[in-house]
């Protein structure tokens, strides 16, 4: 009987062993190619499946509070109603309210007890759903963002509660050294936009 090279005592038939191997000796020369290069670090991102609308008031020229926020079901109509003193009401949506974002920047509550429009955002719903995923320096929904504490409470029993109900988490590996928040920064926009 001649002498097969793949005769091991193996359930799996010469053919597959043979791929089998070859799978193996791949995962082998990969794992150590995988570990000559830089370590990963896993960054855990929200990422959402509804939309936020915010309505602010201006309190005093250029200083904001928000009077209301809440979730609808298209993450693509996301968006910031802004009441003016003047009685005007502006809509900000898509690249206008990521560039409104983008220029945002924490800040104290001014003398009037507002804060400026793109800083508001940073301490919304809103603002959890535009700076997911990003290393900007969002904190969180405030009750010194609302008109008053009524209102905090009732976003965060409803919009707050929602979005923490529907978000899903997703976790993204990228090189220990390089840049965090992939892309835009903009991870938690939303599923597939």
């Amino acid at each position: 009987m001649p002498t097969d090279p793949y005769s091991i005592s193996s359930p799996v038939p010469r053919r597959r062993l043979g791929e089998t191997l070859l799978v193996v000796a791949a995962v082998g020369i990969g794992g150590a190619c995988a570990t000559s290069t830089q370590p990963s670090v896993d960054e855990v991102f929200e990422a959402y499946t509804e939309g936020v609308v915010t309505e602010v008031v201006e309190v005093a020229p250029n200083e904001w509070r928000i009077s209301d926020e809440r979730v609808v079901a298209d993450t693509n109509a996301t968006s910031l109603v802004a009441r003016r003193l003047d009685g005007t009401v502006d809509t900000i949506s898509g690249a206008a309210l990521d560039n409104l974002a983008s220029q945002a920047q924490p800040e104290q509550q001014r003398a009037n007890g507002g804060f400026g429009l793109g800083s508001l955002l940073l301490y919304s719903y809103i603002g959890r759903r535009l700076f997911a995923g990003s290393a900007r320096g969002y904190a969180g929904p405030s009750s010194q963002a609302y008109v008053n504490n009524g209102t905090f409470n009732r976003v965060q029993q409803s919009a707050g509660q929602r979005l923490t109900a529907t978000s899903r988490t997703r976790t993204v590996s990228r090189p220990a050294g390089g840049r965090s928040g992939f892309g835009s920064g903009r991870a938690g926009r939303g599923f597939g936009g």
